[in-house]
């Protein structure tokens, strides 16, 4: 770069042209600058740009509402996705109450299990009522062995952040195999199992086994019998049990078909550890006017006494529920106490059978669902309300 200083002498010369005909003196020569290099010559940087606003992060979308029926006081759960000829062993999820924002049923088709929501509202008379979703939401489970084809009786528990999957399972690749069928226990995280399901998307639970390997084998051997239809319960005493129907498949000429229901005490946070003994509540009815069938048992706070439903008379045929008062501490039912609730006619869909029912009380009134059988022995699934 060029210096642009102006040599001495002219600078002089032209001060002295500035100031001559004046009466004063010329100010002194300036001092002469320095002269500038090329790297002493810096340009001033423009200012920095104004940082951009920060776009605010877009809220995620929420999950689309299912479309839902009319609310109605009693009738046939219309079903959109479960098929199936058995679609049996309905029960409310989490006691009829909801998980996360969403109340739930479940139940099955003897192979595999689903969730369908609910809400509880009113019917155009103003009477108390449910309106089911208008899609099934189905149920995986990881780490079953292999083999146990036959699935039965789902109930689904919450405690704290986990939710746990109650169900039986067994062998049915050619016909049911009584003495593989078992109590099991599967587990999600409470958070997993509302992203999914409230989504829409089915709900994979992990198995972690069957309960009470300790059981007693009710006077056979180990191949004697079967342990189907479990339940959670937490009683007004503060305690919580686990129910169940223990089956002993009838032997031609030598003994009847009998099945009987079994409780026990267990922790009330990890409903699958059980801290008593295995104990009766429904003896066999062998040879009596129940023809020895007394299963899919259901207990239901109402009113502050626990009542006990079963199904009853005949397996799947001419099925009837039953209820009766017990005590807080399950003692064992007398046979006089039962009276009958629900019973097959009125309806198609339910003109040979009903059974298989679970209570939930909710709004101050009490609910059952249940399933149904038509004369073409197709099942399907129903509700109502009772009194009791």
């Amino acid at each position: 770069m060029e210096n642009w200083s102006l040599p001495t002498g002219l600078t002089s010369a032209l001060r002295l042209l500035t100031w001559q005909g004046s009466t004063q003196a010329p100010p002194p020569p300036a001092p002469t600058p320095p002269a500038m290099s090329q790297d002493a010559l810096v340009l001033s940087p423009k200012p920095p740009a104004p940082a951009p606003k920060p776009v605010p992060k877009a809220k995620p979308a929420p999950a689309p509402t299912p479309a839902r029926g009319p609310v109605a006081t009693a009738g046939q759960i219309a079903l959109n996705d479960a098929k199936g000829q058995y679609i049996k062993d309905p029960s409310f999820a989490n006691n009829g109450q909801p998980i996360g924002n969403q109340r739930y049923i479940a139940f099955g088709n003897l192979r595999k299990f689903y969730l369908k929501g609910f809400e509880l509202g009113k019917s155009a008379d103003g009477a108390p009522g449910l309106a089911f979703n208008k899609g099934e939401i189905p149920i995986d489970i990881k780490g079953l062995a292999p083999g146990l084809d036959g699935l039965w009786a789902p109930q689904v528990v919450v405690t704290g952040d986990t939710v746990r999957l109650y169900y039986t399972a067994g062998k049915m690749g050619f016909g049911i195999d009584w003495p593989s069928f078992r109590l099991h226990e599967a587990t999600v995280s409470l958070k997993d199992f509302r992203a999914a399901a409230e989504a829409g998307k089915p709900v994979s639970f992990q198995d972690k086994g069957t309960l009470f390997n300790d059981q007693q084998t009710f006077g056979g051997n180990d191949r004697d019998f079967a342990m189907i239809d479990p339940q959670f319960y937490k009683s007004p005493n503060g305690k919580a049990y686990m129910t169940y129907t223990v089956v002993k498949a009838g032997i031609p000429g030598k003994r009847s078909h009998e099945e009987f229901v079994r409780s026990r005490e267990v922790d009330p946070n990890n409903p699958g550890r059980a801290v008593g003994p295995d104990k009766a509540l429904v003896d066999g009815w062998a040879g009596g006017r129940h023809d020895g069938v007394a299963e899919a048992q259901d207990l239901v706070t109402y009113n502050g006494r626990p009542y006990l439903f079963v199904s009853s008379r005949g397996g799947d045929k001419d099925q009837r529920v039953l209820v009766a008062p017990v005590g807080a501490d399950l003692g064992p039912v007398p046979d006089n106490a039962w009276r009958e609730v629900l019973t097959p006619g009125g309806a198609p869909w339910s003109s040979n059978a009903v059974g298989s029912t679970s209570g939930a009380v909710m709004g101050g009134k009490l609910f059952t669902i249940y399933q149904g059988m038509d004369a073409n022995h197709q099942f399907s699934l129903g509700f109502k309300p009772l009194s009791i």
